[in-house]
């Protein structure tokens, strides 16, 4: 297990290679959850960038000495996906796929660190759900959650959340035309 100082040290390596010094307050608070396995939500401004602290997980979880980190990113806007991933191809030492609507589901090939797909082909394709299922996704992105508002895959329950746990509701949705 790496050490504090090590830790850092891999953080201010990873950092360089994305020609960053530091990170924001922020951003270090949302990588410490990751690197923890903790959960967390980060609600900040547009181009704050919520989006660094996942992208560097998988290069910083690896150098630790630990398995091959996968970051799974559920997104339900295709254009912001595939910037995400031609910006993130653009770092050498990480990875990342668009998987959409592609039949080829082989990503433990590709060696892939980050991968991008939307809720439909999450939660709608059984051949994408065992493909994600072979990877060692280490933490998964709600990304634009925003967007997000429904479910409408026939026979699929879909839950329903709100502020209060008593507003719960689970609905069984029908095929929609």
């Amino acid at each position: 297990m790496a050490t504090c100082r090590d830790i850092e040290n891999i953080i201010g390596s990873v950092l360089s290679k994305f020609n960053i010094k530091e990170l924001k307050k922020e951003q270090r608070q949302l990588l410490d959850y990751l690197l923890r396995g903790e959960d967390c939500v980060a609600v900040l401004p547009t181009g704050y960038g919520k989006s660094l602290p996942y992208q560097i997980f998988a290069p910083i979880y690896h150098q630790q000495g630990d398995e091959k980190a996968v970051v799974l990113v559920c997104c339900p806007l295709i254009a912001l996906m595939e910037d995400k991933v031609q910006r993130i191809q653009k770092i050498q030492f990480v990875s990342a796929e668009y998987i959409g609507s592609k039949a080829d589901f082989d990503l433990k090939a590709h060696n892939i660190d980050v991968v991008f797909a939307s809720p439909e082909l999450l939660v709608g394709s059984e051949t994408c759900r065992e493909a994600i299922q072979s990877l060692n996704v280490k933490v998964i992105v709600i990304d634009e959650f925003h967007t997000i508002a429904t479910c409408s895959y026939v026979g699929i329950k879909c839950n329903l959340y709100t502020k209060n746990e008593e507003d719960f509701e689970s609905v069984e949705h029908d095929r929609m035309s």
